[in-house]
């Protein structure tokens, strides 16, 4: 046997020095790699969510008044209940990430901490993009901009649907046209999916759509649903490409109805032809369910089992989510006291770099257990600061989430490039 014959040499060159110290290093390698519960090498692809609104949006003039709104929020919060960890305070300070050299740090710092590729949250309302400049002014014009992937998650929410008290014009709905659909998959087909570093699967460009029902509410049905992304598709192809790799969140598939009643989630991911389905953060996976707060070991558990249940639900991959944190109370009326208003306004609590490690360990597992061949964890998120959910270094923890990351992926990965295929 091969195991016995490796003893054998080891036994005969032991007598001489010089090679029985490099045998010895041999095979303490090899038995460790064996040994249970030691990570194993393998191709990782870590994806972060990218919130692109900590700079001076035009449309907004009237309501900024040259102050950046969402870092406003951040720097004005405060405890709204006993032990509650507010403010936040960023460890780099209120930068603009519409700044090339604020975008060439950040790259710089994800790509050296394992984190592959960026996914913009990409906003579309009233037949025009909202706080586009992070990504078109200071991401794609930082000078490092080729050391990481991007891509785009539509996120076409109602403009309020985090904000607890809104300071934002109530104009923006989430719902778009078949017109202004066209008019929007033709913006970012020529702006971003032609860029080199735009992160494709097979060949295609990956593209997230957040709520699947307020675009089949906009398209006026399901089956206008599926022509119009079936167009998408077509335009992607014409420009060369094998496809575009649609992506679908799990938020809001819950809510379609069908002529003849409720339509099952995995029947509508299949209906409607995406090629993957996710969740932007836990909140799309499960409920918290305590108020003011619910620690996060229990929501992972009841997270784990949701990402076995979807495996065996779905015949397109899932990719699993780990969210950093979870509190919007910087959206909250300071003026009035915190009450429950729905699962969305529950803080995710405990939540250390000790906990984020558990379930990135559980995430990588998940991945393992299958034979998924593209490993992707998305993460919720790199600097979602008004939502608590950020992995960038606060004036607490400093790196330490992104220590972790490193250490569970980065560290152990044969390759270090965010993987295509």
């Amino acid at each position: 046997m091969i195991k016995s014959k490796t003893t054998a040499y080891f036994i005969k060159l032991i007598k001489t020095p010089a090679k029985g110290i490099l045998i010895i290093l041999f095979i303490v390698f090899k038995v460790e790699a064996q040994i249970p519960g030691v990570l194993k090498p393998g191709n990782y692809n870590v994806a972060a969510y990218y919130h692109p609104m900590f700079h001076l949006e035009p449309r907004l003039k009237d309501f900024e008044s040259k102050r950046i709104l969402e870092w406003e929020k951040v720097k004005n919060a405060r405890p709204r209940f006993p032990n509650h960890s507010q403010p936040k305070v960023p460890f780099w300070g209120y930068e603009d990430d519409s700044n090339p050299k604020v975008m060439e740090k950040k790259i710089k710092t994800a790509v050296e901490y394992g984190i592959g590729a960026f996914i913009f949250e990409f906003y579309w309302y009233n037949d025009s993009s909202l706080f586009e400049k992070c990504l078109k002014d200071g991401f794609l014009k930082s000078a490092n901009v080729k050391d990481i992937k991007f891509a785009l998650m539509w996120t076409n929410h109602d403009w309020n649907e985090f904000e607890l008290k809104s300071i934002w014009p109530a104009s923006f709905n989430s719902t778009v046209s078949p017109e202004s659909f066209d008019k929007m998959t033709d913006h970012i087909i020529s702006a971003y999916f032609k860029q080199p570093n735009y992160w494709k699967i097979n060949g295609c460009p990956y593209f997230s759509i957040y709520r699947i029902d307020k675009f089949i509410e906009g398209m006026g049905g399901r089956g206008n649903a599926l022509r119009y992304l079936q167009r998408f598709r077509m335009k992607v192809k014409r420009e060369g490409f094998p496809d575009v790799h649609l992506n679908i969140i799990t938020r809001g598939l819950e809510n379609i109805n069908s002529e003849n009643g409720q339509t099952q989630p995995e029947e509508l991911a299949a209906i409607l032809n995406f090629n993957s389905i996710s969740s932007y953060s836990w909140l799309n996976d499960t409920y918290l369910g305590k108020f003011p707060v619910t620690p996060y070991d229990e929501v992972l558990q009841r997270v784990e089992m949701n990402w076995n249940k979807n495996a065996g639900k779905y015949k397109i991959p899932f990719y699993p989510n780990v969210t950093m944190g979870w509190d919007i109370s910087p959206s909250s009326d300071l003026k009035s006291a915190y009450e429950f208003k729905s699962d969305m306004n529950c803080v995710l609590g405990e939540n250390t770099p000790s906990y984020f490690k558990v379930a990135l360990e559980k995430a990588r597992k998940y991945l393992d257990d299958r034979k998924i061949k593209n490993k992707i964890i998305l993460i919720n998120s790199w600097n979602n600061w008004s939502c608590g959910s950020y992995l960038e270094p606060d004036t607490v923890f400093k790196m330490d989430y992104l220590k972790t990351i490193k250490h569970i992926f980065k560290d152990n990965n044969e390759e270090e490039i965010f993987t295509e295929e």
